[in-house]
C-alpha cells in the first residue's frame, strides 16, 4: 500500500463497476475545481492494482475535478487488489466522509454488495455494517433480490437462523417456547425419578431394620421360654 502517490489519471479506470452512486453531483465537481484552483488539497483517491489496471475505488468527482481544471496526474492511496476488491470497497465508501450519499446510492451499494461475491457469504447484519445502512434495508433488498443472489453454504447456520428470527418473529418465538415446554418436561421427569429412587432407598431401610427388630424379638423370647 502507497499512500499519497501521484498516478496519471489517464492510467486510472473508472468503468469497474466500482461506482455505487446513482449520478455524479455536477455542483460538487465544481465546487472541488474550485477548491482545486485555491490550492486546497484534498485527500488521496483510493485505487486498487492487480498488476495490469488500476481500479479508482473511492474518489470520483475528485478525478472529475482535477481532470477538468487539466490536471494530469492526482494522489492516489494505492492498494494491492483485484477488481472485485475494488467493488467491495467502493460499497462502503463514503458512509461517514466525503460527499453525502442520497437514499438511491445507498440502495444502489446495498444491491451491489448483495449480489457481489464477497457479499454471499455475509448474513445481512455484516453487510449493513460494511456499507452504512440498517439490517433491515439490506434484509429488504435479499428478500427483493433472492432469484439473483447466489446461495453460499459459507454463511452459517446460526447467521441464517438469526435473519429468520427477525424476519418472522411470531414463528420464532413458539419455537422458543416449544423447546423451554420440553425441556420443563425433561426436568419435571428427572426429579420424578429422583423421587421414586430416594423413596425406595429409605424404604429398604426401614424393612431391614424392622427384620433386624423382629429377630431380636425371637431370639429374647427363647431365652425366656429356656429359663
Amino acid at each position: 500500500m502507497k499512500q499519497g502517490e501521484s498516478l496519471p489519471i489517464s492510467n486510472i479506470r473508472l468503468d469497474g463497476g466500482t461506482q455505487p452512486r446513482a449520478t455524479i453531483d455536477v455542483e460538487a465537481v465544481v465546487d472541488y475545481m474550485d477548491a482545486m484552483a485555491g490550492g486546497a488539497i484534498f485527500p488521496p483517491v483510493v485505487v486498487f492494482y492487480d498488476g495490469t489496471n488500476y481500479w479508482l475505488a473511492d474518489g470520483f468527482h475528485r478525478v472529475k475535478a482535477a481532470e477538468q481544471s487539466g490536471m494530469e496526474h492526482i494522489a492516489c492511496d494505492l492498494r494491492q487488489g483485484t477488481q472485485q476488491d475494488a467493488q467491495w470497497y467502493s460499497f462502503g465508501a463514503n458512509k461517514a466522509t466525503g460527499l453525502r450519499r442520497t437514499n438511491e446510492d445507498k440502495q444502489r451499494a446495498v444491491k451491489a454488495a448483495l449480489l457481489h461475491s464477497n457479499g454471499v457469504q455475509l448474513s445481512n447484519r455484516r453487510i449493513a455494517a460494511h456499507v452504512g445502512v440498517d439490517e433491515g434495508t439490506v434484509r429488504g433488498w435479499r428478500e427483493r433480490l433472492t432469484a439473483e443472489i447466489p446461495q453460499s453454504s459459507t454463511r452459517t447456520r446460526t447467521e441464517r437462523r438469526e435473519e429468520d428470527a427477525t424476519r418472522h418473529p411470531h414463528q420464532a418465538e413458539p419455537r422458543l417456547r416449544g423447546r423451554r415446554s420440553d425441556l420443563a418436561v425433561a426436568r419435571n421427569a428427572r426429579l420424578r425419578l429422583r423421587h421414586i429412587f430416594r423413596s425406595l432407598q429409605y424404604g429398604g431401610h426401614a424393612i431391614e431394620a424392622a427384620g433386624q427388630q423382629g429377630h431380636r424379638g425371637e431370639v429374647n423370647s427363647q431365652q425366656e421360654s429356656t429359663q
